[in-house]
């Protein structure tokens, strides 16, 4: 095994000795968390509280000795929530009850004297449910059961139906919030113009359907929030000095929800105590390293589809574009210290052998209490834009799915749920994790681990470019090669998840020639069920064809001009709703026909072209420099 084969016991040691105070660690998180804009907390983009939360870091990065330390600011929709309210007006012996909510970033807020309808229960919001309301000037309350149906969707459908508000609940084996009492908080990605929204406990649900259950029911709903479009969010940055400019980033959001102990003051924590540590040890590092938090992680901008990660993006995009090509290495730090959680470690395929070696190392070392594991890169991090940009680099927190399901994003994220041993311990792997990118950045690269999956993927389609391009891929060396690679190669699927930019369309093709095989059976219950994995046609059953074309065209490149969705392959996928209306027999559907399958076959064929344009521009990525351009908007 040669020298950068194996973590550097020199190294170990080193961090082995820092020294990464708990006491510290549970000081900058006090001093977070009693940050808020309501007795619930938020202290989000753009608002007093993230110019206080910048305020704080940049003081402690000036008092630990760091250079050029700043506040940055980076354009955002400023979101500040302060309080959300339902009033149960009661009717005949019913006394009139008042329920506290939450609301999403960027979902607008009531009139100050609220909106005050009749409330209608529209369970999942299946349209064959919505047809047999009446929604003309009501609230309806919604109840979100699956991930993938997002309110955001629904309320385009509630709002083209004349409602005035939702009220939502995740119910018992919802996808979040299923503590008991829990309320909630996300990034809306609420639609420009829809009505407002307040999430409400499953609890207080049930008691609203209790009380319609003796009749009509007439509710207020009181959001009060502060927007201000086009405003400042904040990004601190602070710099230890090292031989080589680089810099190293590394960096922890600040914006949250309610407290926000765990996601992600501890993360923020982390950094400042890593950065406290070695400039107290007077280590100096081979590269320049920036710590960095930022701001508009969990909400951004309004009105956009992928209203998340903006200060990162901003941060890499208009604020330090040189990063993209100089910057070595970046380290996203997110939620840490959780007495029940693993920690998860998300690396491109090219680093993930690098950072299995030195979580092995932190294991011996008593760095991983909880255990660890590698997973490969997702969208929900700063780790994404960064990605994008073409920076290579890993996430790392602590995470399982059980934890989502119950107290993440909650008023239940405080310090009670961490384990402050367990933060010092999972901070010292992110330590080890910097300071062995920093010895030598391009011996952490496995450029080969792509060239394997680019082959196979070559292989599945028959793309004989890609395969000769991945065969050289294979002996690419270094952070250089990285660059065209993030670019080109990370891309997001009709759910937003991280795919490569061929995997949509070619999921779509397998779907619709599946479905045509099925109409050749004369099976068109099948055929239907297929069509549903076709893009963003698993809303069918929720939208109506209008809100379906509202909702796809926040996809369209002219609405991503403020967010790094723009540089991430987006795929648009064939309109099939009507095809779907006539298989399942809607009733303003025209009827069932030999176009059906004409249609069908027209869109596979429009599909298999878009596969080629986007085999091509993969391989295009992975050429050597000089030989190609990259591709950073969709391709149509």
């Amino acid at each position: 095994m040669t020298s950068a084969q194996r973590v550097d016991p020199a190294l170990v040691s080193l961090v082995r000795d820092l020294k990464i105070d708990e006491d510290y660690l549970r000081y900058a998180i006090d001093q977070l968390t009693s940050i808020g804009s309501s007795p619930l907390g938020f202290r989000n983009t753009g608002t007093q509280e993230d110019a206080a939360v910048a305020e704080f870091v940049s003081g402690e990065m000036s008092a630990m000795g760091l250079t050029g330390v700043a506040i940055e600011d980076v354009e955002v929709d400023a979101w500040r929530f302060r309080s959300a309210t339902v009033t149960d007006h009661g009717s005949g012996t019913r006394a009139a009850t008042l329920f506290d909510g939450s609301s999403f970033g960027g979902v607008p807020g009531t009139p100050p004297g609220g909106v005050t309808a009749r409330l209608v229960d529209v369970g999942e919001a299946l349209r064959l449910r919505l047809d047999r309301l009446d929604l003309g000037g009501a609230i309806a309350l919604v109840d979100w059961r699956d991930q993938s149906i997002e309110p955001a969707a629904i309320i385009l459908e509630l709002a083209r139906r004349g409602a005035v508000g939702m009220l939502l609940n995740c119910p018992v084996k919802g996808p979040w919030y299923q503590s008991s009492g829990a309320l909630g908080a996300f990034n809306s990605r609420w639609p420009t113009g829809a009505p407002p929204m307040i999430l409400i406990r499953k609890e207080d649900a049930d008691t609203l359907r209790e009380g319609l259950a003796y009749g009509p029911a007439e509710v207020t709903m009181t959001l009060n929030v502060e927007f201000e479009a086009h405003a400042a969010g904040h990004n601190a940055v602070g710099y230890l000095s090292g031989e080589l400019p680089g810099p190293i980033v590394v960096g922890a959001h600040h914006d949250a929800w309610f407290r926000a102990a765990f996601d992600n003051a501890s993360g923020v924590a982390a950094l400042l105590a890593i950065a406290r540590a070695l400039s107290e040890a007077g280590h100096r590092p081979r590269h320049t390293i920036c710590f960095s938090t930022r701001t508009a992680e969990e909400y951004g901008i309004a009105g956009s589809a992928y209203d998340w990660c903006i200060g990162a993006w901003r941060q890499v995009e208009v604020t330090h574009p040189n990063w993209a090509t100089e910057s070595p290495f970046h380290l996203c730090l997110e939620a840490t210290g959780h007495r029940a959680l693993r920690t998860v470690v998300e690396a491109p395929v090219e680093l993930s052998a690098w950072a299995k070696r030195v979580c092995r190392a932190a294991e011996r070392e008593g760095w991983t209490p909880t255990g660890w594991r590698v997973a490969l890169p997702v969208a929900d991090t700063e780790q994404w834009p960064f990605l994008l940009s073409g920076i290579p680099g890993v996430a790392s927190y602590a995470w399982e799915e059980s934890f989502g399901k119950t107290d993440y994003h909650t008023q239940f994220d405080t310090s009670e749920l961490l384990d402050f041993g367990y933060l010092a311990a999972q901070s010292r792997l992110y330590a080890l994790l910097l300071l062995e990118a920093d010895r030598d950045p391009d011996a952490v690269f496995n450029h080969r681990a792509r060239a394997s999956e680019l082959t196979k993927i070559a292989a599945t389609t028959g793309h004989s470019d890609l395969a000769r391009a991945a065969e050289n891929h294979a002996d690419a060396k270094g952070r250089r090669s990285f660059t065209t690679v993030g670019r080109g190669l990370f891309a997001l699927d009709a759910h937003a998840r991280a795919r490569y930019p061929h995997e949509q369309t070619l999921a779509d093709i397998t779907s619709i020639d599946a479905a045509v095989a099925a109409l050749d059976s004369e099976n068109l219950t099948t055929a239907y069920r297929l069509l549903l994995h076709v893009g963003s046609h698993f809303l069918f059953p929720y939208l109506s064809e209008e809100a379906f074309i509202d909702h796809n065209h926040r996809s369209h490149p002219d609405s991503l001009t403020r967010t790094w969705a723009r540089a991430s392959h987006l795929t648009s996928s064939p309109h099939l709703w009507r095809e779907m209306a006539a298989l399942c027999g809607d009733s303003d559907a025209r009827p069932y026909g030999p176009w059906v399958r004409a249609s069908l076959i027209r869109a596979g064929e429009e599909a298999r072209q878009q596969l080629v344009r986007r085999l091509d521009s993969m391989t295009r990525s992975i050429r050597p420099t000089g030989e190609h351009t990259l591709e950073r908007t969709p391709t149509p």
